[in-house]
């Protein structure tokens, strides 16, 4: 529920609702939801039969499966980290105190952010919904956490991407997978291809004026180059509002309307100008000075920037066991096939040497930083005549022994930590603590709506309430926000009184 609700009859003019990036979540995790079943359902009939029966039911992860919980257990005994049942700390969230903002909350959820170019590994990753997401789903479940995995390859919404907020929310995305997720939080395949490389959807004024005037002062007579200056001005318009003013891409409906609904010459039309700009930057970029940082943003992929966005210093230092990489090779590969664009980063016709030596630097600098037991590599057979140019049977093998260490990965690596999760290993006390610390998080993001409060808190206060207090509003409008705010209130107000409740 959102911020804002109603006690009675009282108006909630400028109450909030929830944010539109909440509902995008929503609707991406609903999305990903129902691939999971249809991959499920292609399972049964045999969709790249490499399977007959479910994981679940294959030795040896049947017997994983049926020893999870009592391994993990055991697992925390000798680690000597399960606490008593009934110490402080337990019966304080009994007697409904919130834990303190220092106090670490250990949650129950594995978040797993799986990244790749797509167009390239879609075997893969549909073999990864098949086949291992739901193991580990129910492996999870056996140990009291919940998995869920984040897969953009179903892309973002019309709205988002139209405002170019694609690459800001892979980057949010990967965060949050960082720092919710119990154990594992990424997963990497690296190809044959680089990938995307976006247009920015920011500059700063000074950078952009100095790419601009050097593209102004390239002679040449071709108009061509007259016409993709010109569209950098009509796209790229001047923001002064910010602490360092900066040139803003425009949305896309800002010139084709049609994008939004689907038009199919409006989208080709906004495909062909923002390759023309990105290829007009990157040329300026390579040109004058710039720091390297500034450089990097128009000279790299989506997938890098989100290798980068997980493999920060910090994460190499303290997250070695919660990311993992898959070195995937192709034998046999023809780059002159003309569907080979989908396995390999292509200039027109022509293999992109740029795209593959950016490639090429992005695997050495993953097998420098990243423990040789978190990497594995595997080969592929390349067959030009088969509809998906690998077929899956010349490679089941190969691919059945990915899947098989991608779960025994994700199955290490969430024991591990849950074995070090610590708490009383007690289902009251998990739903307590799950119930205070919600009531926390809403507490912390209220605003305003003091009247609403303290009508609630007036009514508490009573001695006796002879009639109950009804709390009514649509959904998302903020009852559950109210609540918690005024129960953390009344814990503040009223410590050490007796209200007669």
């Amino acid at each position: 529920m959102g911020n804002g609700a109603s006690l009675k009859r009282n108006s909630l003019a400028g109450s909030r609702a929830k944010p539109w990036s909440y509902w995008a979540s929503v609707k991406t995790h609903r999305m990903m939801h129902l691939a999971t079943l249809a991959m499920r359902q292609n399972l049964r009939h045999g969709y790249y039969n490499l399977w007959s029966v479910p994981r679940e039911l294959r030795a040896p992860w049947q017997q994983i499966l049926f020893e999870a919980s009592k391994n993990l257990q055991m697992q925390r005994v000798h680690a000597k980290l399960l606490k008593p049942v009934f110490d402080d700390e337990y019966l304080a969230l009994l007697e409904g105190k919130i834990p303190g903002k220092n106090f670490q909350r250990s949650g129950k959820e594995v978040w797993v952010f799986m990244s790749s170019t797509f167009t390239d590994t879609r075997i893969e990753r549909d073999l990864l919904m098949e086949d291992v997401y739901p193991f580990i789903r129910q492996y999870c479940r056996h140990i009291g956490l919940i998995f869920n995995v984040v897969d953009l390859r179903w892309g973002v919404r019309k709205e988002r991407s139209d405002q170019h907020e694609a690459v800001d929310i892979c980057m949010k995305e990967v965060t949050r997978c960082r720092q919710n997720s119990v154990g594992p939080y990424f997963v990497g395949i690296v190809g044959n291809k680089y990938g995307f490389q976006p247009i920015p959807s920011s500059i700063e004024k000074s950078i952009f004026e100095k790419l601009i005037n050097y593209l102004e002062s390239v002679p040449s007579k071709d108009t061509e180059d007259t016409r993709i200056i010109s569209l950098l001005k009509q796209w790229y318009l001047l923001d002064t509002n910010n602490v360092v003013s900066e040139y803003i891409l425009q949305p896309v409906s800002y010139k084709y309307p049609g994008y939004l609904i689907g038009d199919k010459k409006d989208i080709e039309s906004w495909h062909k100008d923002s390759e023309d700009m990105q290829l007009a930057l990157r040329k300026a970029a390579n040109q004058v000075q710039l720091a390297s940082k500034k450089y990097q943003e128009f000279n790299i992929s989506i997938t890098e920037m989100e290798f980068q966005g997980a493999l920060d210093d910090d994460s190499i230092n303290e997250d070695q066991h919660r990311h993992y990489f898959f070195m995937r090779s192709l034998h046999g590969f023809d780059e002159h096939h003309p569907m080979s664009y989908k396995y390999i980063d292509k200039d027109g016709k022509r293999v992109d040497f740029e795209a593959q030596r950016k490639l090429e630097r992005l695997k050495k600098g993953i097998e420098e930083i990243i423990p040789s037991k978190n990497i594995s590599r595997y080969t592929l057979q390349w067959n030009g005549e088969d509809e998906d140019n690998i077929n899956v049977e010349e490679n089941k093998e190969k691919l059945r022994m990915f899947c098989d260490q991608f779960c025994s990965y994700m199955v290490e690596s969430i024991q591990a930590a849950a074995a070090s999760l610590g708490g009383p290993d007690d289902p009251v006390y998990d739903e307590v603590y799950q119930h205070n610390s919600f009531c926390a998080d809403r507490s912390d993001y209220f605003i305003g709506r003091k009247n609403l409060v303290e009508t609630v808190m007036q009514y508490l206060s009573q001695l006796h309430g002879n009639l109950p207090f009804v709390i009514h509003g649509i959904s998302g409008s903020g009852k559950t926000s109210i609540i918690a705010k005024t129960f953390t209130s009344s814990l503040q107000n009223w410590e050490s009184n007796d209200t007669g409740r």
